[in-house]
């Protein structure tokens, strides 16, 4: 994970431990955190790339070689599993992140990373 993708997770899992008790977004994010976080440990383990295709569909196409969306651009499939599972929580986590687009420590060039508005 690079420095800009460390910065943003830490960003993310600073408001959500932040959020008050029984706070229903901070719940919905804590659940994504915990599937990020089984999905990189599942692609450590994996020799191939082939599930990584199947989760990358149920995210909308972001990751499709079509697509001009940013994490296309990186040439994410000639990577490894783990590179592209780093590239898809990058993704969701900007997404998680704009809730938050109000805090001074929020970075508008994560936006990149987020599908448009």
């Amino acid at each position: 994970m690079g420095k800009a993708a460390a910065r943003l997770e830490r960003f993310v899992r600073a408001r959500v431990d932040e959020a008050p008790p029984g706070d229903p977004v901070a719940r919905s994010h804590r659940a994504l955190i915990a599937t990020l976080d089984g999905l990189r440990e599942e692609a450590s383990a994996e020799e191939d790339g082939a599930w990584v295709e199947a989760v990358a569909g149920w995210f909308g196409g972001w990751f499709d070689d079509d697509s001009s969306s940013w994490s296309s651009n990186s040439d994410l499939w000639n990577e490894s599993a783990e590179r592209t599972a780093a590239a898809i929580a990058t993704r969701v986590l900007a997404c998680m992140a704009l809730v938050h687009r109000d805090h001074p420590d929020y970075d508008p060039v994560w936006e990149k990373a987020a599908p448009a508005d």
